[in-house]
């Protein structure tokens, strides 16, 4: 189960930008997604680096996993055919 550690005073843009991050969505999509401009997702994006401790998309990934704002994908292993 996820900690559910304290969000670091997230606004409700920045949580739902994080949890876009954390799905793999680009500045573009999710400026088109939310009807912002590219350079409103970078600032939440530069404020949820500074607020989380995080320096990248990937450490602001497992943040957001971490912490519930996303699940973690199940891997699958698949067995080779012989």
């Amino acid at each position: 189960m996820a900690q559910q550690a304290p969000r670091h005073n997230l606004t409700r843009r920045e949580q739902a930008v994080l949890r876009m991050i954390a799905a793999g969505q680009n500045s573009r999509s999710i400026a088109t997604e939310l009807g912002v401009s590219v350079l409103t997702v970078r600032k939440h994006r530069s404020n949820l680096l500074a607020k989380t401790g995080a320096r990248n998309a990937a450490q602001l990934t497992s943040y957001a996993v971490e912490h519930g704002f996303r699940r973690a994908r199940r891997l699958v292993r698949v067995e080779p055919a012989i």
